[in-house]
């Protein structure tokens, strides 16, 4: 490992011992070989009592990136805070050009736009200072972190917190996360675009595929209609929702809206349209049966089995069953410690639902 920082920055008491050049740690006072490595290994252990964590940590990333040719300095998030006061930086540029330069902390501060990337094939003493990441890491850093709070659907002002960002800032000083501004705007459109654009491939790339479609209303009574895609082997992939407020959910236009998706995924690669059993969309599976005589329509099988269970629930006697088992539910829920009893013998017994 080579000699490329000052080691009066960090020994003192320079002497000989035997055959050796030794001096004595500044933080601890132990005995410490007039070696590179052997500083190196004193400051990367814990038996340096006294140093600074920041200084700990400073000589751990020396030691896992000194075989690199490349170093790429950055200093954007460099603060007095993040870096060791006492340390200094020496870069050598080589016996070439003559020229040493030491920088200090301070002066990364002062100059924040700093980017140098140093190169020379001849060079292999450079000390990267700070943690650095290439603009490729930290794309792929907002795409992680952008997926994560879409899938998860987070609200976007956690991103802006001062706990999220000093918690960011402890696993990765270097980077900067985006905004919740840049979640919402050019990271959703990205990711938005990216998906649909996987999701028209999968879809050109099928033989054959199955359209569900379901209706649904929001908080706000607006009637919406959901199209779903099945292709074999994948998981279901949502299409579109559709606010049909204000249009009679009528056979023909129910048959209208699914004829349409049809013909955008390609009416080729549809084997199958599925809904439930309402009387509006049986009308509806007619018209597209007629219109498209290789597409089968067909009622949800799920459906009809809650309708058939609905059905037998109203039988008399099994009506009666119902009703007292709706009884007894209510008088344990509404009845705080034969509820706290009920849960505890259901933990004994194992019963987890």
């Amino acid at each position: 490992m080579s000699h490329d920082f000052d080691f009066k920055t960090f020994l003192i008491n320079q002497r000989r011992e035997g055959t050796r050049l030794v001096g004595s740690c500044k933080n601890c006072n132990k005995t410490v070989p007039w070696s590179s490595a052997k500083l190196q290994e004193h400051k990367r252990g814990k038996a340096c009592i006294g140093q600074s964590e920041e200084e700990r940590i400073y000589f751990i990333k020396r030691f896992k990136e000194s075989k690199e040719e490349k170093c790429i300095i950055t200093t954007s998030s460099l603060s007095q805070d993040s870096a060791p006061s006492s340390m200094n930086l020496i870069l050598d540029l080589g016996s070439s050009s003559n020229v040493s330069s030491q920088l200090t902390a301070s002066d990364f501060n002062n100059s924040p736009d700093i980017h140098t990337v140093i190169t020379s094939p001849s060079n292999k003493k450079v000390v990267a200072f700070m943690d650095h990441m290439t603009e490729a890491d930290r794309e792929k850093c907002d795409e992680l972190l952008s997926l994560f709070a879409f899938r998860t659907a987070v609200p976007f002002h956690i991103f802006d917190s001062a706990v999220f960002l000093n918690f960011m800032s402890h696993i990765r000083p270097v980077y900067k996360p985006p905004s919740a501004k840049v979640l919402s705007g050019r990271l959703l459109d990205s990711c938005y675009n990216t998906i649909h654009d996987k999701v028209r491939k999968l879809i050109a790339s099928t033989p054959t595929l199955s359209i569900v479609s379901d209706g649904w209303s929001n908080i706000r009574q607006d009637h919406l209609v959901n199209f779903l895609i099945l292709v074999p082997g994948h998981k279901p992939i949502f299409w579109e929702a559709v606010d049909t407020s204000g249009v009679e959910q009528s056979g023909v236009n129910i048959a209208n809206e699914i004829i349409r998706v049809i013909l955008e995924v390609g009416e080729t690669k549809v084997a199958s349209v599925i809904t439930d059993n309402a009387s509006c969309m049986q009308a509806a599976w007619t018209i597209l049966e007629n219109r498209f005589p290789k597409i089968f329509a067909n009622g949800c099988a799920a459906h009809v089995l809650n309708l058939l269970i609905k059905d037998i629930c109203e039988i008399e006697r099994y009506a009666e069953v119902l009703t007292k088992a709706v009884a007894v539910v209510k008088f344990i829920k509404h009845r705080h410690a034969v509820n706290h009893e009920y849960n505890e013998l259901r933990r004994q017994l194992n019963i987890t639902r």
